[in-house]
């Protein structure tokens, strides 16, 4: 598998690390502070922070494992378990969370392909920087909390 554009979910920021060998490396860059740009000849979308510029291939996103959706997590400076914050959204029609997660909403999150998710499910795992997308190890850097 190879990173593309939409592995990245610019729209919602976050954390990458680039690298171009010992001399080019930044860790931990915020999204925002970088620029996107696209070669029409090669097709392929570059991220330029500073003056360096960085190809697909030399960019990890930082993301958490699905697994994590179960786990207390830190996302703006603010705790949260994301089950407990998907049942406030979208458990309003049952008595109590064990009811909520009996009609198997995290499998149906952790064994569905992401195509099939709601529109409003896939934006707050986007927001969490969850690795909606299934990314290799290899292509990511895990988010520890």
């Amino acid at each position: 598998m190879k990173l593309k554009l939409r592995h990245l979910q610019i729209e919602s920021g976050g954390k990458v690390d680039l690298s171009r060998g010992k001399l080019y490396h930044a860790e931990n860059v915020d999204l925002k502070n970088c620029s996107l740009s696209y070669n029409s000849t090669i097709k392929e979308y570059y991220l330029t922070h500073g003056s360096v510029t960085y190809g697909m291939n030399n960019i990890k996103p930082h993301r958490r494992p699905m697994s994590d959706l179960t786990k207390p997590i830190e996302h703006n400076g603010e705790k949260f378990t994301p089950i407990d914050e998907f049942f406030i959204l979208y458990g309003g029609g049952f008595k109590n969370k064990k009811a909520f997660l009996k009609t198997g909403f995290i499998d149906g999150i952790l064994y569905s392909p992401y195509e099939t998710y709601t529109y409003s499910l896939i934006t707050k795992l986007f927001e969490w920087h969850f690795n909606v997308f299934n990314l290799p190890k290899e292509l990511f850097v895990d988010i520890i909390h």
